[in-house]
């Protein structure tokens, strides 16, 4: 009881399953509750107390995550985060698979051959939602975006890694996502806080809420799932991004957003309710008449009517009978009474156009995108202005690209390849034992997704190009921010090539040498000699010109020479002759020029 105790107060740690809070503010800080109107981790301005961040997380993580779901479903704030994943994830990151060559005992081309024959076999899985959904519901791209979505919305990704074999399925690996609010809200005790159960100081596992799918119905007991199993196999995951050095669950990243969100929204309303106010017509009509002056006038009123009601009556009589309607008309009013007509002033639409456009940027600040990805607005953006945007942002893309999608396809693709070997899909040296002992060499893997949005595709292509012809970079670095593997790049290029020569087609690969930009300086002289025996010096460009002249005149040849009629056999015979000498010399001038601006090419 007294460790107990101790865990709820904060000072828990003096025994083997004591839970790490040192010193916690909990018992000490009163409870301060979140921004009423944001929704965010507001803990008031109180000077004076202190309160940790990860207990003001876990407190303001219930509604935070309902506000921030509201948002995601009933308002554009879900399309801009379905823009915000599209950069994270695309169609769903692709495993580039690394083994440690030198801890397996491998050459480097054994280490890649078993690395590309494990990642078709991954594909193979991940295409295909009955082998890697355990509902059958999802490809594993599709349950990379769901997982995001839980990420934005509440701040976690939750995920079990069940094994099932049903009938078809080559894999018996499966992924399972639930919501987190599946984990169990217990109260704290030793082992157990935030639907956690600690270990050494460690999370160990999750404590889930079991829930029937049909009725609906929720278990009372909770359902401990180990992390990983006796073997290090995954069997659990939850995934959230830190804010705090001690925190044990997560919450939306939305939180930023939620505020200026919802001042937008409210900024929306009263815009339309002003320019409704603004097409309604309010007609005020003023007397010079004082209230006794209007008592005396209505003084023989009935005297079961008071003089008011006489007075009011009588107004209403006389003006149903001079009403506005059917303009244009005469309006005729009562004695000593003027008619004003009334419009509500508003603020300009410059003004509000402005400050709807800063709530938007603070909210696409928060999501990690820019203001015209976000809202889908481009006006008054250039080049440089699109490019900034993107560039200032694609940091937070990556960062959350690797922490939260990338982790949980680490985890599926250990917990898929661990089955795999298992079942003897996938071989390695040494067997099922030896993958124990080496996992992490084994599981060793990158996660590549969409490249940064590029404003100007040909400006982009162009600085590449630069970069390789000056050697400030690779191809791999090159390829890998277009999101693609290199060595996959160049065997398809090899594949292109062979298959090209195959139906008797150039190299689709090889630039026309007419339309290379050539180097300039002492190589760009080519000393050609003419079929003729002529000598001749050219530069690249004029070899360039001078082949394309040449390709020109070959074209306006015909193929074969035809005589005329009445002809003599033997002019004939010659003019034949001569033709297909013509034909030669082109074939062979264009030939000799292209191969000669080739050598000059690689020399330089």
């Amino acid at each position: 009881m007294f460790e107990t105790i101790k865990a709820v107060l904060g000072f828990a740690g003096q025994g083997a399953e004591g839970v790490p809070m040192p010193k916690s503010s909990l018992a000490m800080s009163p409870e301060i509750p979140v921004g009423s109107f944001g929704g965010g981790v507001e803990t008031a301005h109180m000077p004076g107390i202190y309160r940790e961040l990860g207990d003001a997380v876990a407190d303001s993580t219930a509604l935070t995550s309902a506000r921030a779901v509201h948002a995601l479903i009933n308002s554009d704030l879900g399309g801009a985060v379905d823009a915000a994943i599209g950069q994270i994830v695309g169609t769903g990151l692709r495993p580039n698979v690394q083994p440690v060559a030198e801890l397996i005992g491998w050459t480097a081309d054994e280490a890649d051959q078993w690395a590309r024959r494990v990642e078709r076999l991954f594909a193979l899985w991940a295409e295909n939602p009955d082998e890697c959904d355990s509902a059958g519901l999802q490809s594993f791209g599709q349950m990379q975006r769901t997982v995001m979505r839980g990420y934005f919305g509440t701040g976690e990704a939750l995920a079990l890694y069940p094994v099932a074999k049903r009938r078809g399925d080559m894999f018996r690996a499966k992924v399972q996502l639930l919501d987190a609010r599946r984990l169990s809200g217990s109260n704290i005790i030793e082992r157990d806080r935030h639907g956690l159960r600690f270990q050494g100081g460690r999370p160990v596992g999750l404590l889930l809420k079991d829930r029937d799918p049909v009725s609906g119905l929720t278990d009372w007991e909770d359902r401990f799932v180990p992390f990983r199993s006796k073997s290090g196999r995954p069997l659990s995951a939850l995934i959230f991004d830190h804010l705090a050095p001690v925190q044990w669950r997560g919450i939306s990243p939305l939180v930023g957003a939620l505020k200026p969100h919802f001042q937008f929204g409210r900024l929306a309303d009263a815009t339309l309710a002003g320019s409704l106010l603004q097409a309604t017509l309010a007609a005020v009509i003023t007397s010079s008449a004082t209230s006794e002056e209007v008592m005396q006038v209505f003084s023989s009123a009935d005297s079961d009517q008071s003089a008011m009601d006489s007075y009011v009556s009588a107004k209403l009589a006389w003006y149903a009978a001079n009403s506005l309607k059917g303009l244009p008309n005469a309006i005729h009013l009562l004695p000593g009474e003027t008619l004003d007509f009334k419009s509500v002033d508003t603020d300009s639409a410059e003004n509000l156009a402005d400050f709807a456009r800063l709530l938007k940027l603070e909210s696409a600040r928060a999501l990690g995108i820019g203001y015209s990805q976000a809202t889908g607005d481009y006006s008054g953006a250039t080049y440089s202005s699109v490019r900034m945007e993107s560039a200032t942002n694609w940091p937070l893309v990556l960062q959350r690209r690797k922490s939260i999608a990338g982790r949980f396809c680490q985890s599926s693709f250990e917990a898929w390849l661990e089955n795999a070997i298992l079942d003897g899909i996938v071989s390695v040296p040494g067997g099922y034992s030896n993958f124990m002992a080496l996992r992490k060499a084994f599981v060793r893997c990158e996660w590549r997704g969409p490249s940064m949005p590029q404003a100007d595709e040909n400006k982009s292509a162009n600085a590449s190009k630069t970069r390789l012809s000056t050697g400030t970079t690779s191809l791999a670095y090159e390829c890998e921010a277009m999101g693609l593997d290199w060595t996959d790049v160049l065997a398809q290029r090899a594949r292109e090539k062979q298959f090209a020569a195959r139906i008797g087609l150039p190299d689709p690969h090889v630039a026309d040498p007419a339309s290379v930009a050539l180097p300039t300086g002492e190589q760009a002289t080519i000393e050609h000699t003419t079929m003729n025996g002529h000598a001749e010096a050219l530069t690249f460009s004029q070899a360039a010109d001078r082949v394309a002249k040449l390709e020109a005149e070959a074209r306006a040849l015909p193929a074969q020479y035809v005589p005329s009629a009445g002809e003599v056999a033997k002019t004939t015979k010659l003019r034949r002759e001569h033709h297909n000498e013509q034909r030669a010399y082109y074939r062979n001038e264009i030939a000799s020029l292209e191969a000669q601006i080739e050598q000059k090419q690689e020399a330089a």
